[in-house]
Protein backbone atom coordinates (compact mmCIF):
# COMPACT_ATOMS: atom_id res chain seq x y z
CA UNK A 1 0.00 0.00 0.00
CA UNK A 2 1.37 3.15 -1.41
CA UNK A 3 1.37 6.27 1.37
CA UNK A 4 0.40 9.50 -0.56
CA UNK A 5 0.13 12.75 0.64
CA UNK A 6 -3.37 12.82 1.37
CA UNK A 7 -2.99 9.57 3.67
CA UNK A 8 0.24 11.18 5.22
CA UNK A 9 -1.84 14.60 5.92
CA UNK A 10 -5.18 12.74 7.39
CA UNK A 11 -2.54 10.32 9.52
CA UNK A 12 -0.66 14.03 10.80
CA UNK A 13 -4.11 15.43 11.46
CA UNK A 14 -5.00 12.55 13.78
CA UNK A 15 -1.76 12.56 15.53
CA UNK A 16 -2.27 16.32 15.97
CA UNK A 17 -5.63 15.87 17.30
CA UNK A 18 -4.94 13.22 19.94
CA UNK A 19 -1.57 14.89 21.27
CA UNK A 20 -4.13 17.80 21.78
CA UNK A 21 -7.34 15.30 23.85
CA UNK A 22 -4.16 13.89 25.73
CA UNK A 23 -2.94 17.15 26.77
CA UNK A 24 0.71 16.46 25.13
CA UNK A 25 2.41 18.57 22.84
CA UNK A 26 2.40 17.94 19.26
CA UNK A 27 5.50 18.43 17.67
CA UNK A 28 5.91 20.84 15.03
CA UNK A 29 7.99 19.97 12.07
CA UNK A 30 11.03 21.40 13.57
CA UNK A 31 11.05 19.28 16.66
CA UNK A 32 13.74 16.95 17.10
CA UNK A 33 10.96 14.18 17.79
CA UNK A 34 9.05 14.52 14.59
CA UNK A 35 12.20 12.93 12.71
CA UNK A 36 11.22 10.36 15.51
CA UNK A 37 7.77 9.88 14.97
CA UNK A 38 7.31 10.03 11.25
CA UNK A 39 8.89 7.16 10.23
CA UNK A 40 6.56 5.18 12.77
CA UNK A 41 3.62 6.57 11.52
CA UNK A 42 5.19 5.64 8.07
CA UNK A 43 5.68 2.52 8.48
CA UNK A 44 2.60 1.93 10.30
CA UNK A 45 -0.15 3.06 7.50
CA UNK A 46 1.95 1.47 4.87
CA UNK A 47 2.32 -1.52 6.23
CA UNK A 48 -1.54 -2.41 5.02
CA UNK A 49 -2.29 -3.44 8.37
CA UNK A 50 -1.76 -6.10 11.23
CA UNK A 51 -0.44 -9.60 10.28
CA UNK A 52 -2.62 -12.12 10.02
CA UNK A 53 -2.60 -14.27 12.97
CA UNK A 54 -1.74 -18.07 11.96
CA UNK A 55 -4.58 -19.14 14.15
CA UNK A 56 -6.71 -17.20 12.50
CA UNK A 57 -5.73 -19.27 9.31
CA UNK A 58 -6.25 -22.25 11.00
CA UNK A 59 -9.47 -21.60 12.62
CA UNK A 60 -10.84 -20.68 8.69
CA UNK A 61 -9.21 -23.78 7.59
CA UNK A 62 -10.53 -26.11 10.38
CA UNK A 63 -14.03 -24.53 9.37
CA UNK A 64 -14.01 -25.34 5.60
CA UNK A 65 -12.65 -28.54 6.53
CA UNK A 66 -15.09 -29.62 8.87
CA UNK A 67 -18.18 -28.87 6.33
CA UNK A 68 -17.01 -30.73 3.58
CA UNK A 69 -16.41 -33.66 6.09
CA UNK A 70 -19.96 -32.94 6.55
CA UNK A 71 -20.90 -33.26 3.31
CA UNK A 72 -21.65 -29.97 2.33
CA UNK A 73 -21.18 -30.67 -0.98
CA UNK A 74 -23.94 -32.44 -1.33
CA UNK A 75 -26.41 -30.28 -0.37
CA UNK A 76 -27.17 -27.54 -2.91
CA UNK A 77 -27.26 -24.66 -0.38
CA UNK A 78 -24.37 -25.89 1.95
CA UNK A 79 -22.30 -26.02 -1.41
CA UNK A 80 -23.21 -22.77 -2.42
CA UNK A 81 -21.43 -21.59 0.73
CA UNK A 82 -18.63 -23.93 1.23
CA UNK A 83 -18.02 -22.70 -2.66
CA UNK A 84 -17.74 -19.14 -1.11
CA UNK A 85 -15.73 -20.05 1.64
CA UNK A 86 -13.26 -21.41 -0.74
CA UNK A 87 -12.54 -18.51 -2.95
CA UNK A 88 -12.76 -15.96 0.17
CA UNK A 89 -9.98 -17.73 1.54
CA UNK A 90 -8.03 -18.11 -1.80
CA UNK A 91 -8.87 -14.15 -1.82
CA UNK A 92 -7.21 -13.85 1.43
CA UNK A 93 -3.99 -15.97 0.93
CA UNK A 94 -3.63 -13.60 -2.10
CA UNK A 95 -4.14 -10.57 -0.19
CA UNK A 96 -1.45 -11.63 2.77
CA UNK A 97 0.90 -12.47 -0.45
CA UNK A 98 0.45 -8.49 -1.14
CA UNK A 99 0.70 -7.65 2.48
CA UNK A 100 -2.73 -6.67 2.82
CA UNK A 101 -3.31 -7.77 6.42
CA UNK A 102 -6.24 -6.26 7.39
CA UNK A 103 -8.00 -6.96 3.83
CA UNK A 104 -7.10 -10.71 4.13
CA UNK A 105 -8.13 -10.41 7.67
CA UNK A 106 -11.63 -9.61 6.37
CA UNK A 107 -11.72 -12.44 3.77
CA UNK A 108 -10.50 -14.54 6.37
CA UNK A 109 -13.86 -13.80 9.01
CA UNK A 110 -16.27 -14.10 5.48
CA UNK A 111 -14.85 -17.44 4.78
CA UNK A 112 -15.03 -18.95 7.79
CA UNK A 113 -18.37 -17.16 8.67
CA UNK A 114 -19.11 -18.78 4.94
CA UNK A 115 -17.75 -22.59 6.38
CA UNK A 116 -19.48 -22.02 9.30
CA UNK A 117 -23.14 -21.52 7.31
CA UNK A 118 -22.31 -24.41 5.23
CA UNK A 119 -21.59 -26.68 8.17
CA UNK A 120 -25.05 -25.77 10.06
CA UNK A 121 -27.01 -26.23 6.49
CA UNK A 122 -25.29 -29.87 5.95
CA UNK A 123 -26.18 -30.47 9.89
CA UNK A 124 -29.99 -29.78 9.41
CA UNK A 125 -30.05 -31.48 6.02
CA UNK A 126 -28.84 -34.65 8.13
CA UNK A 127 -31.37 -34.09 10.34
CA UNK A 128 -34.20 -33.46 8.32
CA UNK A 129 -32.79 -36.84 6.66
CA UNK A 130 -33.23 -38.62 9.55
CA UNK A 131 -36.30 -37.05 11.21
CA UNK A 132 -37.57 -38.40 7.74
CA UNK A 133 -36.38 -41.63 8.12
CA UNK A 134 -37.89 -41.91 11.79
CA UNK A 135 -41.24 -40.82 10.58
CA UNK A 136 -41.35 -43.55 7.91
CA UNK A 137 -40.48 -46.43 10.95
CA UNK A 138 -43.06 -44.50 12.77
CA UNK A 139 -45.02 -45.28 10.00
CA UNK A 140 -44.71 -48.53 9.23
CA UNK A 141 -45.14 -49.57 13.09
CA UNK A 142 -48.27 -48.33 13.12
CA UNK A 143 -48.94 -49.95 9.87
CA UNK A 144 -47.86 -52.86 11.59
CA UNK A 145 -49.45 -52.37 14.85
CA UNK A 146 -53.67 -52.07 13.23
CA UNK A 147 -52.34 -55.56 11.55
CA UNK A 148 -51.87 -57.02 14.23
CA UNK A 149 -54.80 -55.10 16.45
CA UNK A 150 -57.04 -56.57 13.54
CA UNK A 151 -55.94 -59.93 13.76
CA UNK A 152 -56.29 -60.09 17.38
CA UNK A 153 -59.74 -58.85 17.16
CA UNK A 154 -60.78 -61.76 15.01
Amino acid sequence: MRLDSTRLSTVMTVGMVIAQEMGKPYYPENHPMRSILLPLLLGATACGGASVPPSEIADTEAAIRSASEMGAESVPSAALHLELAQNQMKEAEELMEEDEGEAAMRALDRAEADANLALEEARTAEAQSKAKEALQKLDELRQNASVYSQLGDS
